[in-house]
């Protein structure tokens, strides 16, 4: 009876075993997740970059779209202060609407 209690069980070591393959198991999968996320934040810094860019070229032509609306009522102020009735007729509509013309 002695022989059988003094050595160890064959399977003795398979719990410590599972237990370190499991921790394995896991680290490998937080490391998946980690490299996902990473690949998801990425892509989301490019797309954001793109947007960005494509919101500067917009931008660019709102601005010259301005530009092109204040020379054109800039010429429509002058021509109404010089007498002309159209244009003075332009100008008091823009007036009654809330629109001021800066003549710089």
């Amino acid at each position: 009876m002695s022989d059988a209690t003094d050595e160890p069980m064959a399977g003795a070591s398979a719990p410590a075993s599972s237990g370190a393959w499991a921790t394995i198991a896991i680290a490998a999968a937080l490391c998946l997740v980690l490299a996902s996320s990473l690949i998801d934040i990425q892509r989301g810094a490019a797309a954001l970059a793109k947007l960005d860019k494509e919101q500067a070229q917009g931008l660019v032509v709102a601005q010259k779209g301005e530009a092109q609306l204040n020379a054109l009522a800039k010429g429509v102020q002058q021509l109404a202060v010089a007498g002309n009735p159209n244009a003075q007729a332009i100008v008091a509509v823009l007036q009654r609407n809330g629109i001021q013309i800066n003549a710089k």
